[in-house]
C-alpha cells in the first residue's frame, strides 16, 4: 500500500473509533484530563508560561474522544501546532483493542512515510490531505497495562541527532530548488538574501571542511512538552517503575483495572534557561562547528567514521508496547 492508501485507511478507522467511543461514552472512566489552549503563534517561546486546566464531566469526555481520534485541523490551526489533551482514561476492553488497532495503522503510515526518503515526496503526500494534521495522524496513544501511578510533568532540554557528513550533505542537497546542483562550495553572490536556498548552500559550504565519513551531531532545543512517569504491575504481579513516555494525549487502559494514583499536570511556569543533565552532551566539543546549524563535532576519543547505525523503524510499535518498561515513545 502507498502512504496515501495508508492515510485513507487510518482516517476511516479513526472515524469508526470515534463513533464507538461516543456510543460507549457512559462507560468511559476519566481518571484525569487536562486542557491546554492551542498556541496562536507557530514558534514556541520556552520562556513563556503555559496554563493547564482540569477537565471534568462531559467536557472531559468530549476532549478525550477528540484527542484519541481527531486528525482534522481546526479552522485556525497551523499544521505545526497540535491538539494536546494529556490525561488517563479507562476504556472497555473492546475499545482498548480498537485503540491498539489505530495505533498499528498510524505506525503503518509512519513506516510508509519513512520509506519516502525525499522530503518533497513526503510533503506531496500531506498535500493530498490539506485538512489533516500530519503530526496528529502519526501520534500514538500509549496503552498501559495495570498502571498504579501516573505522574505528569513538563520536560525541557535539547536533543541530538547523529549524522554521517556525507548523508547530511545528501539530505540538504535534496532540499535545494535544483537538487542536481550538488557540487559545493557555492557562490552565494547571486542567491537571494534570507532565502532557503541561501541558507542551505551556506551550510553546505560549511560542511566542505569536514571529512565525508565523519559522524557529527545536530543539537536541537526541545521545547516544553508533556511526559509522565508511569508505574505499573506486570502480569506476574511485579512492579514496573520509571517509564517516562510522551503524554500529549490520554493514556489508555482497561476500565476493569483499579484507577491509578495521579499526580496532576500543573502549569508550566516558563523557563529562563533549559535544564540539562550534565552528562548528556559530554562527548561533544564545547563549541559548535557551525552555530547556525547547531552542528557539533565529537571530541577526540569519541569520534566515529562511517555510516550511522540507525534504529529499525519497524521497532516503533514495539516501543509502544514497551512503554511501561522504560522506553520512551
Amino acid at each position: 500500500m502507498s502512504a496515501i492508501d495508508h492515510a485513507h485507511t487510518l482516517i476511516a478507522s479513526l472515524d469508526e473509533l470515534r463513533t464507538a467511543l461516543e456510543h460507549a461514552r457512559n462507560e468511559l472512566r476519566i481518571d484525569a484530563a487536562y486542557g491546554i489552549d492551542m498556541r496562536t503563534i507557530v514558534e514556541v517561546d520556552p520562556k513563556a508560561p503555559i496554563e493547564v486546566s482540569q477537565l471534568e464531566g462531559d467536557h472531559a469526555v468530549d476532549f478525550v474522544i477528540k484527542a484519541l481520534t481527531s486528525v482534522t485541523l481546526e479552522s485556525d490551526q497551523n499544521p505545526r501546532i497540535t491538539l494536546r489533551v494529556p490525561g488517563a482514561v479507562g476504556l472497555p476492553a473492546a475499545l482498548v483493542e480498537q485503540v491498539r488497532h489505530t495505533n498499528q495503522l498510524r505506525n503503518n503510515l509512519y513506516l510508509a512515510m519513512h520509506d519516502l526518503t525525499e522530503a518533497r515526496n513526503r510533503r506531496s503526500v500531506w498535500q493530498k490531505f490539506p485538512a489533516i494534521s500530519g503530526l496528529q495522524a502519526l501520534r500514538l496513544a500509549v496503552v498501559l497495562e495495570n498502571p498504579t501511578r501516573i505522574s505528569f510533568f513538563w520536560a525541557v532540554g535539547s536533543s541530538l541527532k547523529r549524522y554521517q557528513v556525507a548523508d547530511l550533505r545528501k539530505e540538504m542537497v535534496a532540499q535545494l530548488p535544483d537538487p542536481t546542483d550538488d557540487l559545493p562550495p557555492y557562490d552565494l553572490r547571486n542567491v537571494p538574501e534570507k532565502s532557503v536556498e541561501r541558507r542551505l548552500k551556506g551550510q553546505l559550504n560549511s560542511l566542505v571542511a569536514l571529512p565525508a565519513a565523519e559522524q557529527v551531531a545536530i543539537r536541537r532545543p526541545v521545547r516544553p512538552h508533556i511526559r509522565a512517569r508511569v508505574d505499573a504491575i506486570d502480569e506476574h504481579g511485579h512492579a514496573i517503575i520509571g517509564a517516562s513516555p510522551l503524554a500529549p494525549v490520554p493514556f489508555v487502559y482497561d476500565v476493569s483495572s483499579r484507577p491509578p494514583v495521579i499526580k496532576a499536570l500543573t502549569n508550566y511556569p516558563g523557563s529562563s534557561a533549559e535544564r540539562e543533565k550534565p552528562y548528556n552532551h559530554a562527548q561533544l566539543e564545547q563549541e559548535p562547528f557551525d552555530s547556525v546549524m547547531n552542528l557539533y563535532r565529537y571530541k577526540e576519543g569519541h569520534k566515529r567514521f562511517g555510516p550511522v547505525t540507525k534504529q529499525s523503524k519497524q521497532s516503533r510499535s514495539l516501543r509502544l508496547t514497551k512503554s511501561t518498561e522504560g522506553t520512551d515513545i
